[in-house]
């Protein structure tokens, strides 16, 4: 059952799930304050651009953005947003990586490298590729 301010009867947060963060089911719902938290999937949502217009729209209804999996990619997007909320992490990617963000009590930190701030494994393509 949900209450008139978006909890369920435990008083728990809904949140908008990355299968509709596509630009428009987002705004739908968001202009309904159907959803208090927005998770946003960089992969579904149709890449960085599209995935920063779906947080300022939760920006302009005042609700925080979480990611949906690829920490290494959405530790950047979520950083870079004012209401940004939390990374998902999911120690799924990180063995495709030289060094990648990991969090430490709680908290990752921004790579400052270049662009993304990520190098290939040096062994990604030995291991894991079709030869």
């Amino acid at each position: 059952m949900l209450s008139a301010d978006n909890t369920d009867d435990g008083g728990r947060s809904l949140g908008l799930k990355a299968r509709l963060c596509l630009h428009v089911p987002a705004s739908q719902a968001m202009s309904h304050h159907a959803v208090d938290i927005t998770m946003i999937d960089l992969l579904r949502v149709g890449g960085v651009t599209q995935w920063m217009k779906v947080a300022g729209m939760a920006e302009a209804f005042d609700k925080p953005v979480a990611s949906h999996l690829l920490p290494e990619i959405h530790l950047h997007l979520v950083a870079a947003v004012p209401n940004g909320l939390v990374v998902e992490y999911m120690p799924w990617t990180w063995r495709l990586f030289d060094n990648p963000p990991m969090p430490v009590n709680g908290e990752m930190t921004v790579p400052t490298g270049p662009g993304l701030g990520l190098k290939f494994a040096p062994d990604l393509f030995e291991k894991y590729g079709i030869g």
